[in-house]
């Protein structure tokens, strides 16, 4: 019995989880996100690497503008599918 009511609370609390991580960026977003990464490291390369990069030279900033930029479009195509 105890079991049965901690597997329903954990069940709670996981539905308004998953709620708020939001929607995993479709092969669509990923496709926007790169091309608006790559607009915006052509208009300035060492500010594209300074804001991106992580790692020791920057070489990473690519792929972590994509990342980012890939969830951002996922959510602001959620909101517009709430609207």
């Amino acid at each position: 019995m105890r079991k049965l009511i901690l597997v329903v609370i954990a069940a709670l609390f996981a539905v308004p989880a998953l709620a708020v991580a939001g929607s995993t960026p479709s092969p669509a977003d990923t496709a926007a996100a790169v091309k608006q990464c790559s607009a915006m490291r052509t208009a300035g390369l060492s500010s594209f690497k300074l804001t991106f990069g992580t790692n020791a030279n920057r070489s990473n900033a690519f792929g972590k503008c994509v990342s980012a930029r890939a969830h951002q479009n996922a959510l602001d195509r959620g909101n517009a599918a709430k609207q």
